[in-house]
């Protein structure tokens, strides 16, 4: 019982997505003039005043024989 009414539920469920899907009514399109590429090797050469983390390293400790 358990079995079947988790097989039809996730059936339905299905069905409901597509449907929605197959219905759905937006007008949001992307205009092919407005493309904006970004220029990444530009912003990393011209980064100034970035924000830098200071801490002291004691992870390599000399050991005293």
């Amino acid at each position: 019982m358990g079995k079947t009414l988790f097989a039809v539920s996730t059936a339905a469920l299905m069905v409901s997505f597509v449907a929605g899907w197959a219905v759905s009514d937006s007008h949001a399109r992307v205009a092919e003039a407005a493309t904006v590429q970004v220029d990444t090797f530009k912003m990393m050469t011209s980064a100034k005043q970035m924000p830098s983390e200071h801490f002291a390293d004691y992870s390599f400790v000399f050991a005293a024989n």
